[in-house]
């Protein structure tokens, strides 16, 4: 799990004044300004001095913004000045949002918004949309605050000013990555970082950088994120608000790789600097993600700490989206602890969030986190039900895509019909022309009638035949129609059952896979100071991993088995289930023995016997058994290698060339081997995925050598930062190449 709060930036412009910037000589500036407003200046001047004052008292004196307002209210009547009435409006809305009051900010800003409107003030009017529009962003209607912030660029780009469309661009960005429409939010950034650049706004550039990093964060491009977070920070000054936001987000990148102490560590420096703004947003953000990492690293009472002070600001400000992370946090956090009933209780209040406000990603997530939390209450018919409720919402979204294309078809299908109609519609008007063409020749030629009659006859006849023979192709037409709107409507139907069949049998494989697998509780308990790395190619694995223990004896296996997606997954559920069988039920313990049986036993199953067009199938595999009394390690193994970092050198153990399943050649027993273990000693057993994955510069494979020198490499770190790392390396070196296997390694620490 790795969902945390990202720091991501909204531009909030509050008049149609620039901000300004906060300094040691301010508050002399102010009290200037307010000895201009007793001079006799124009009205123009008048009402931006007002704003400025505003501006900067604002968040600093309750009291006296409320004093400003009322006197541009009085300015307003005086002067009967509309567009002073709709500012006094817009700062009222403004004064509302600071007290997290958005409904009435949106009622304010609504007020101010026809004023300009019937005024035709356009620049006021632009402003007042973005004011607008971030309000409802904040209550979660991001489509209607999408149309205000379009609405406020339309009107900015007509009137060339850059800085406000800059803004509502990073805005608009914003809306469009919560609706995870990536294209569009790197084309508004970018514009939008070009213009602030161009007229020097260090402020608004240090934030459209900060937003531009999170959406590298989302495509786990981190060091990328990171290079614009740098960016930012070298204009943010000592501005507290944007350190704090570029700190959280150095933060969360850290949290993404599993660095957590080190994400813990700059989550601090943000929480300080938010607290140093008075930004209680952000520090709630914060008190919010540490609370998630606390989690992880197992201090559970820190962890409820933070997240009930994130929730005591987030209830303050009624803001929907943050309560659902916030409950989904508190959920895991439990959930993580062993407390059940609590993480189903604050899933459910994150299921109703999403539900109602349509978070469809976060509902996903609750529906799983609630099928798990049940089943570990061994109540079952919960725990099914939830599934079923997650796989149906899964369908739903993937079939989106399968509904769409059917659309394109019957989009065709009403096109040549249309096309038809209007051919027939010209064929009726062609006979129009006819019939006024003798009328016509019938009214001049009376005295002709006689002689003409014959020949009117026959043009009669071939009429009637021509008028048949259109209605015929008509019907004929519509018939051909109905026919391939039936085959469509049938394909379609056809194309929407084997889709959910197909997700249905993936989903149903993964979660029978996911519940064969030793939990993380689980190999805490047999073997504390080890890490397990499994990176499925597809959604279910045909590598897996496999602990137990026996009495003194730990065993434990890496396996590789043949393919990967579903026709893995179920011979790796295979394998799992033979193990236990063997070990567990039988009590074989002597790794070779263990393989010996292990194979025969896949044979049997799959009814292998060398006949042509028979199953191949099988597994590489590496199987341990580590006795913690006398410390020594004893292996068997099919096609696969151990690797022994002992006193800072490494040692490629090799196993036995033939898999588990039938094989050309002779039928020969597994070897074993025994190691005396050292203090320190770290083991390693992995399959071919991570080495043979392809990447780097050149797309190469990444090779054993290269493998073996990164175990080294990591050897020295403690086991939770080996895990992280040889994960992010395999990311790093991976890039944008497809995955191209399977991948589980194990390292375990004596």
């Amino acid at each position: 799990m790795k969902t945390l709060f990202r720091f991501r930036l909204t531009l909030f412009i509050f008049l149609t004044q620039s901000v300004i910037a906060i300094g040691s000589t301010q508050e002399q500036k102010m009290d200037s300004l307010e000895k201009v407003l007793k001079t006799n200046i124009n009205d123009s001047n008048k009402l931006e001095i007002y704003g400025q004052l505003f501006d900067y008292y604002f968040d600093r004196d309750q009291k006296k913004s409320s004093e400003i307002i009322q006197e541009v209210f009085k300015f307003s009547k005086k002067q009967k000045n509309k567009t002073a009435e709709g500012e006094a409006y817009n700062m009222i809305g403004i004064q509302k949002k600071n007290l997290g009051e958005s409904d009435s900010a949106i009622f304010y800003h609504t007020k101010a918004e026809a004023i300009f409107r019937k005024e035709k003030n356009y620049s006021h009017l632009a402003y007042c949309l973005m004011n607008l529009g971030n309000n409802i962003k904040r209550k979660g209607d991001l489509k209607l605050a999408a149309e205000k912030f379009k609405e406020a660029i339309e009107i900015s780009r007509k009137i060339n000013e850059q800085e406000l469309l800059a803004s509502n661009l990073l805005n608009l960005g914003l809306v469009e990555h919560e609706q995870n429409n990536l294209n569009l939010v790197f084309t508004y950034y970018f514009e939008a970082l070009k213009i602030f650049e161009e007229i020097k706004n260090k402020k608004k550039y240090v934030i459209t950088c900060i937003n531009i990093s999170s959406l590298f964060s989302d495509q786990k491009k981190y060091e990328e994120s990171n290079k614009y977070l740098m960016y930012g920070k070298e204009k943010a000054g000592d501005n507290p608000r944007l350190l704090s936001a570029i700190y959280g987000n150095i933060a969360n990148n850290y949290m993404q790789i599993e660095q957590f102490e080190k994400s813990i560590e700059y989550y601090k420096l943000a929480l300080s600097e938010s607290e140093k703004s008075g930004n209680l947003n952000s520090a709630a953000l914060c008190h919010s993600n540490l609370g998630l990492l606390y989690s992880r690293i197992k201090q559970f009472d820190v962890a409820i700490s933070h997240l009930k002070l994130a929730e005591k600001e987030f209830l303050q400000e009624d803001s929907k989206s943050d309560l659902a992370e916030l409950y989904r946090s508190y959920g895991i956090a439990y959930q993580e602890w062993g407390k059940y009933n609590e993480a189903i209780r604050y899933f459910n209040k994150t299921l109703a969030i999403s539900k109602e406000f349509n978070f469809p990603s976060i509902e996903q997530f609750c529906l799983l986190e609630l099928s798990r939390a049940y089943y570990k209450l061994f109540d079952f018919k919960n725990a099914y039900s939830y599934a079923d409720q997650y796989i149906i919402l899964n369908d739903s979204i993937a079939n989106a895509q399968s509904i769409e294309k059917m659309l394109e078809v019957q989009t065709k299908y009403e096109t040549e019909k249309k096309e038809l109609e209007i051919k027939n519609l010209q064929g009726e008007k062609k006979l129009k022309n006819i019939e006024l063409e003798k009328s016509t020749i019938e009214i001049k030629k009376q005295n002709q009638q006689k002689i003409f009659f014959a020949v009117g006859f026959v043009l009669i006849g071939v009429l009637a035949l021509f008028i048949f023979k259109n209605l015929r192709e008509k019907q004929k037409a519509n018939a051909i129609i109905t026919q391939q709107k039936l085959e469509v409507e049938k394909q379609k139907d056809i194309v929407e059952e084997q889709h959910k069949e197909i997700t249905d049998s993936i989903n149903y494989a993964q979660r029978i896979q996911q519940a064969m697998l030793p939990s993380n509780l689980d190999l805490e308990k047999i073997i504390p100071n080890s890490f397990v790395l499994l990176l499925p190619k597809n959604v279910v694995s045909g590598d897996f991993y496999w602990f137990t223990k026996q009495n003194d004896f730990v065993f434990y296996a890496t396996a590789d088995c043949t393919g990967h997606g579903v026709p893995g997954g179920f011979m790796s559920m295979l394998g799992i289930s033979l193990l236990n069988q063997i070990v567990n039920e039988k009590k074989i313990i002597e790794p070779s023995e263990i393989l010996n049986l292990l194979k025969s036993n896949v044979i049997s199953s799959l009814k292998q016997s060398g006949n042509s067009g028979e199953s191949r199938d099988g597994m590489d595999l590496c199987l341990c058994r580590i006795d913690t009394t006398n410390n020594n390690l004893t292996y068997a193994a099919a096609n696969n290698s151990l690797y022994l970092v002992s006193e800072e050198t490494i040692t490629e153990h090799k196993g036995d060339k033939q898999p588990i399943g039938y094989h050309n050649g002779e039928e020969i027993s597994f070897s074993q081997h025994t190691i005396q273990l050292q203090k320190n000693d770290i083991i390693y057993t992995t399959t071919d995925g991570y080495p043979d994955q392809f990447g780097g510069e050149k797309g190469k494979k990444f090779r054993y050598k290269n493998f073996e020198n990164l175990l080294l490499e990591i050897s020295s770190y403690s086991i939770q930062e080996q895990h992280t790392t040889i994960k992010s390396k395999f990311y790093e070196w991976k890039k944008d190449f497809e995955q191209t296997d399977d991948v589980c390694v194990i390292g375990i620490k004596i």
